[in-house]
C-alpha cells in the first residue's frame, strides 16, 4: 500500500519540506506485485505533481504501468555550480567572470564532492583551507562564502531540486572570517593640488576628465568609464552599470557640465559610444587607466594613492561638512546605509566633536587628589 497522504490521490504524498512524491504498489496483469517510486525536484508545483500522479494511477489501473525505483542521479557541486552560474550570466552579467573564478576555486578546495555533501562543515572546511594556504585573504574568503550562500538561497527560491530548505539555512548560517578595517588613506590638500597639476600634461589630457568626474561625483572607476553619452540626459545622468547592477541617479553640477561637454566634444570620440575614451579614440578599460593613474601619481609623488581613494576623499569631505550618512550613501550608491557608516565610521565629524563637547561640560568635577597619604589609627585595646 502507499504510504498514508492527504493529496487525494493513491500514493502521492509531500515531505516535510513540500518535495512531491510518488510511492505506488499495484498489481500488474500477470499478478505480480510492483512497486512505482518517482521523486519530484524540489520546487515542483503541486498541481504538475498531482497531474503526473494521476496519469501513473491510470497506467497502473490499465496494466501498461512499468516499476520504477526512483534514485535521482547524484548532482555534484560542479553541476550545482554551472546552473548557477547560468542565472548569473542572465540576470548578473557584470558579476559572472568573477563568480566563475570563485566557483573555479570553490572546485580546486574541496574538489567535485556530491551536492549531499554542500553543508555548513564542508563551508567551515573550505574557510581553513584557504587560510592554511596562507595566500587568501579574509576577505577573499568571504567572497566565496557569499557565492555559496547566494547559490543555496537561489536553490531553494527557483527550485532547481539539489538543496532542500533545512540545508540552505545551515549553509547561510556559517559566520564569516573577521576582516581587518578596510584601507584608509586621507588626501591631503597639497597632495591633491599635486596630483592634479601632474594631470595637466598633454599626454593626460584625456585622463584628467576621468578624474574630474569621479571627484565631482563620488562614481567608481569602471562606472566612470562605461559612462555612454546615452546616459547624458538632461540635468541628470542615469548609471545603468554599476557594482550593484542597480539604476544609480548622479546629478549634473555646473563643473560637471562642462567636463562633460569638453569630453563629448572632443574630436577623438568620434562616433565612440563611451563619453570618456584614451588619446587613441578608444575606451578605457580599468586596468589600462589603473595603470595611467599610477604612473602618474607617481610622477607627482603621491605612489600610494589609487583611483579609488579619490571615491573615498569625496565621502570623507561630505562627512566633515556634516552631511547625513543617509545622503552620502545613496550619493554615492552604497547597497546599505550600513556600508556608509562601515567605511566612514572612523571620521571624527563636528557632530562627533560636539558630543564629546557636551560629555566634557556635564561630567561631575572630581576632588582633587590628595597628595599626602593619611596615616593609619593605631588600635588599642
Amino acid at each position: 500500500m502507499p504510504r498514508p497522504s492527504r493529496s487525494g490521490i493513491r500514493g502521492l504524498y509531500f515531505d516535510a519540506d513540500g518535495r512531491a512524491r510518488i510511492d505506488l504498489r499495484y498489481t500488474d496483469v500477470k499478478g505480480t506485485e510492483q512497486r512505482y517510486k518517482e521523486v519530484f525536484p524540489l520546487g515542483t508545483p503541486k498541481a504538475a505533481a498531482r497531474v503526473k500522479a494521476q496519469a501513473v494511477l491510470g497506467a497502473a489501473v490499465a496494466g501498461t504501468l512499468k516499476p520504477r525505483s526512483d534514485a535521482p542521479a547524484t548532482v555534484r557541486l560542479a553541476q550545482a555550480f554551472g546552473t548557477y552560474l547560468s542565472w548569473i550570466e542572465t540576470n548578473r552579467p557584470k558579476a559572472h567572470k568573477q563568480r566563475k573564478s570563485i566557483t573555479k576555486l570553490w572546485i580546486e578546495t574541496v574538489g567535485d564532492v556530491p551536492i549531499e555533501r554542500l553543508n555548513g562543515a564542508l563551508l567551515e572546511s573550505y574557510k581553513s583551507k584557504r587560510l592554511a594556504a596562507g595566500e587568501t585573504a579574509p576577505a577573499t574568503i568571504n567572497k566565496g562564502l557569499m557565492v555559496v550562500k547566494h547559490m543555496a538561497g537561489l536553490a531553494v527560491r527557483a527550485g532547481w531540486g539539489f538543496l532542500d530548505r533545512e540545508r540552505a539555512a545551515e549553509i547561510r548560517e556559517v559566520p564569516k572570517l573577521q576582516e581587518p578595517p578596510g584601507r584608509q588613506r586621507p588626501i591631503k590638500a597639497s597632495e591633491l593640488q599635486a596630483l592634479l597639476a601632474a594631470f595637466t600634461r598633454v599626454d593626460s589630457r584625456f585622463a584628467r576628465r576621468v578624474v574630474q568626474a569621479a571627484l565631482l561625483t563620488g562614481c567608481r572607476l569602471g562606472e566612470i568609464l562605461a559612462l555612454e553619452a546615452g546616459d547624458v540626459r538632461g540635468k541628470v545622468i542615469d548609471l545603468s552599470k554599476t557594482k550593484q547592477n542597480r539604476n544609480h541617479q548622479i546629478v549634473i553640477t555646473p563643473p560637471l557640465a562642462a567636463v562633460l561637454k569638453e569630453a563629448l566634444a572632443d574630436e577623438k570620440r568620434g562616433k565612440a559610444a563611451a563619453v570618456f575614451v584614451n588619446r587613441t579614440g578608444k575606451a578605457y578599460t580599468v586596468d589600462g587607466f589603473s595603470k595611467h593613474f599610477a604612473r602618474v601619481a607617481e610622477r607627482a609623488g603621491v605612489p600610494d594613492i589609487t583611483f579609488h581613494d579619490l571615491r573615498r576623499h569625496v565621502g570623507t569631505l561630505l562627512i566633515n561638512e556634516g552631511e547625513r550618512l543617509e545622503v552620502v550613501s545613496k550619493l554615492l550608491g552604497h547597497s546599505t546605509v550600513a556600508v556608509t557608516q562601515r567605511s566612514y565610521a572612523h571620521l571624527a565629524t563636528d557632530a562627533t566633536r560636539a558630543a564629546f563637547g557636551k560629555l566634557a561640560e556635564f561630567a561631575p568635577v572630581l576632588p582633587p587628589a590628595a597628595t599626602k597619604q593619611t596615616p593609619k589609627r593605631r588600635q588599642t585595646g
